[in-house]
């Protein structure tokens, strides 16, 4: 999709160190799995350069998003090719992608895909204007 594209775009291209906080906080409020992974990246590479930009004295105000940084931090280790919940938002994408499922979405909701979480289900086929009295679980 269009977003996926213009997602992409901003990681490979707009996404600087003086920035990474200002796009985790874009990255959240819109659900761009892969552009906040990638903020998130920059922020654990270049810790004390992004807590000096502009933008981070948003991003402290906001108590969620910190904690999610410090667990993305402290997590951040090799894990079996399996593991759907310490997958990176590219291999999510690519594994539901081989499954012809939605690739859009937060990182959370990915995995819910991926897991087949009965929720998800309902909420996408709610997406592609499926009445409700037709989704069956």
């Amino acid at each position: 999709t269009l977003k996926l594209f213009v997602e992409s775009a901003i990681v490979d291209t707009a996404l600087k160190v003086e920035n990474a906080a200002d796009w985790i906080l874009y990255a959240d409020s819109h659900s761009c799995a892969l552009l906040k992974e990638a903020a998130m990246d920059m922020f654990v590479l270049n810790q004390t350069a992004v807590m000096k930009s502009s933008g981070w004295r948003t991003l402290k105000e906001s108590a969620a998003l910190l904690a999610e940084i410090l667990q993305y931090r402290t997590c951040l280790t090799p894990t079996p090719s399996n593991d759907l919940d310490n997958m990176d938002v590219s291999s999510l994408r690519n594994q539901l992608e081989d499954r012809g499922l939605d690739v859009d979405g937060t990182r959370d909701m990915l995995i819910r895909r991926l897991k087949g979480e009965p929720r998800d289900r309902v909420a996408n086929r709610a997406n592609n204007s499926v009445p409700n009295h037709i989704i069956q679980e």
